[in-house]
């Protein structure tokens, strides 16, 4: 689900649904490519948290794979899909938008990221992969990271704070917020966890109850063998 704030950058994680209708292109003697109509669906998001909406999207397909370390080059030369005329619908309703012209016996490869009305960007969402090499259309859930965390808001915080993650896969997870200088401050979640977005929250206290001073923070959260931590400030 698509998380979004005015305050914090968040990472989306785009859900995808796919139509098939192929048809085939070119009137010439040459070769003829079929190509197929791919719809893509996702859970709309809020401009603040999940409340409102959001103020537009930006979403990218290339038939170029993306790697880890060079997510900024392929999304500059990623296809734009142009949805200028697209409002997003209010945060947890299902958006969509069709992709034609996809050429069939190709693989593609889909980013969305979303803006509020502040003009803050969100982060890029999971990486969604569109199969065409088998001439039918399939979601590699491979595709998708199996851990990732957007950053917790509100943040600075006077008090508590909510962290959005989504697992690719159920399993085990473990969840702890340290101090500066890597202390356990508080165990928010261990045990197992089920696949999709998620939410841990942290009510900013330590363990023993007291409330935890003013200083930065970390949310640690473990889950299939990844690691991944995000800061909060605290303010009194």
């Amino acid at each position: 689900m698509l998380r979004l704030s005015r305050r914090r950058y968040a990472i989306p994680f785009l859900i995808m649904l796919f139509m098939n209708v192929a048809f085939l292109t070119g009137t010439s003697s040459k070769a003829q490519a079929l190509t197929t109509t791919v719809t893509l669906t996702w859970t709309a998001t809020g401009d603040n948290g999940t409340s409102g909406r959001a103020a537009r999207y930006d979403l990218r397909y290339s038939a170029n794979a993306l790697t880890s370390s060079d997510t900024l080059s392929w999304w500059s030369r990623a296809v734009v899909v142009n949805m200028t005329a697209m409002v997003p619908s209010a945060s947890g309703t299902k958006d969509s938008v069709r992709l034609a012209g996809l050429v069939v016996g190709l693989k593609y490869y889909a980013v969305l990221r979303a803006a509020d009305a502040a003009g803050n960007w969100s982060g890029y969402s999971n990486l969604a992969t569109i199969d065409l090499t088998k001439g039918v259309i399939s979601v590699e859930e491979s595709g998708a990271p199996a851990l990732t965390v957007g950053a917790p808001y509100p943040s600075p915080t006077r008090g508590g704070a909510q962290l959005l993650f989504t697992l690719a896969r159920s399993g085990p997870l473990q969840a702890d917020v340290f101090d500066a200088r890597g202390r356990r401050v508080r165990s928010l979640y261990e045990g197992a966890m089920g696949a999709g977005p998620q939410v841990l929250r942290w009510d900013g206290h330590g363990e023993n109850g007291a409330t935890a001073p003013t200083g930065v923070y970390w949310i640690r959260v473990a889950a299939a063998d990844v690691r991944k931590s995000v800061k909060v400030v605290v303010v009194h």
